[in-house]
């Protein structure tokens, strides 16, 4: 499924396909803000990082 969703509609419609197990690939801005959710990765708790923040510390993650 590709959707294009653009404006304040796009959190809503990812949580909503999060939320009923749909597996999403989302394409967003490098500087948009972001809260890791998942206990096994760098970065949880550590509250909202930048989307380059979060790829830079799940470099060294590949291949686990």
């Amino acid at each position: 499924m590709l959707l294009d969703i653009r404006g304040g509609a796009g959190r809503a419609a990812l949580t909503r396909l999060a939320g009923a197990g749909v597996p999403v690939v989302a394409r967003i801005n490098p500087g948009s803000r972001l809260a890791i959710a998942d206990r096994s990765l760098p970065g949880f708790g550590a509250g909202p990082l930048s989307a380059v923040q979060i790829l830079e510390s799940l470099k060294g993650c590949a291949g686990r």
